[in-house]
């Protein structure tokens, strides 16, 4: 995506113009000429293209917009390890969001009842969810209540 010569940068969707940004931003404050590889997809992944690129760098940073723990860039941090180890200067790093507890959405007495009937198909796999699913308050309704939601289609 661009090119570089002093270090590999990965990101995969939303991180790829944030990398490119930050990449910029590093020629033009500090000489660090930064390469972008946009991952694109983890399945299949392109493994002959990250591992070119940290031939070419010595140097491996991933940009992930999830935590830490699990992450798709512990999986190239580890094929990086197994199949270009020596070719690395430094070790790899890994920029996530900070590894903190997520809100879980709570379920409401009627869902609970819902939910276990869901089973028996009693209900038609309806449950009630309370709690905010996104900054657009997706999840509810024009009053901000939270709306039910059916997988099989009928609410």
């Amino acid at each position: 995506m661009r090119p570089g010569r002093d270090s590999t940068i990965l990101a995969l969707a939303l991180m790829v113009p944030r990398a490119v940004q930050a990449a910029d931003r590093l020629k033009a404050e500090h000489g660090i000429d930064c390469e972008v590889v946009d991952v694109r997809s983890l399945v299949p992944l392109d493994t002959q293209t990250i591992l070119g690129s940290v031939a070419r760098t010595h140097r491996l940073f991933t940009v992930e917009e999830n935590p830490r723990l699990c992450g798709w860039g512990a999986e190239i941090v580890s094929i990086v390890a197994d199949e270009a180890f020596y070719e690395l200067d430094g070790p790899p790093v890994r920029i996530t969001t900070p590894h903190i507890p997520l809100r879980q959405p709570t379920f409401s007495r009627t869902s609970r009842c819902r939910a276990s009937s869901a089973s028996s198909r009693g209900c038609g796999g309806r449950w009630k969810v309370n709690g905010p699913f996104n900054e657009a308050g997706a999840g509810r309704d024009a009053h901000g209540a939270a709306a039910d939601f059916a997988p099989d289609g009928d609410v």
